[in-house]
């Protein structure tokens, strides 16, 4: 953390504040880039002295977000207490965060159907979706059936999937791919059946927590 001269600042946020105007920091970042602002009655205020650029410098080391890289956002305000001489304030964070969701999801395929393998690719980002069954066959004849079967089944999991995000606290995004062997699947009277156990999705984890900033040295 860096050196601050809180006489100065204290100085600073005395004279804004002196005919009873309410200082703020407010910060809004992440994801590799941010800002912090100087607001007085919630009007942003053009830093023009070192003091000013104190008095944010102050806030960014406290907060010790740096430059906002990485995969996060963040976002807040803190307001000078002229009587306690400190700023006082929240911040509220979020970040995503990778998980594993156990499910029953069924591939249903008609033993009609020759294969050798099932790819499943399934991807729900920002309300698109995009789910994929493709049918692989490393010996044989690739018919209008298989690719009839591929769009039932893509349509199907679409459906499962999108009831199975719905129980998601927080969802961000999902994005597995299965490939599955002709062995792995078990018969069940007139169809093959292969049951998805569990896959992988990212939630949003957001934190807020209070925040006070003394200006209790160089006194």
């Amino acid at each position: 953390m860096s050196n601050h001269n809180y006489s100065s600042i204290r100085q600073r946020c005395d004279d804004l504040t002196k005919t009873g105007d309410i200082l703020s920091v407010s910060w809004d970042g992440g994801n590799d880039s941010g800002m912090f602002e100087i607001k007085l009655n919630d009007m942003a205020v053009e830093v023009t002295s070192e003091a000013d650029d104190s008095i944010i410098a102050l806030v960014a080391d406290y907060l010790g977000y740096g430059s906002f890289a990485g995969d996060f956002s963040t976002e807040g305000q803190v307001i000078y207490n002229r009587k306690s001489r400190c700023f006082e304030g929240t911040d509220r964070y979020g970040e995503t965060e990778d998980d594993i969701k156990a499910c029953s999801i069924p591939v249903v395929v008609s033993r009609e159907i020759w294969f050798d393998e099932f790819h499943i690719h399934v991807e729900i980002d920002a309300g698109i979706s995009e789910i994929e069954a493709q049918i692989i066959v490393l010996d044989g004849p690739y018919t209008d059936a298989h690719g009839s079967y591929e769009t039932e089944v893509s349509n199907a999991l679409q459906r499962s999937f999108s009831e199975a995000i719905e129980t998601v606290a927080n969802f961000d995004r999902l994005w597995d791919e299965f490939i599955i062997k002709k062995s792995e699947f078990a018969e069940d009277g007139d169809n093959w059946v292969y049951m998805i156990r569990e896959f992988s999705y990212a939630a949003y984890k957001t934190d807020e927590k209070d925040i006070i900033i003394r200006l209790h040295s160089n006194i």
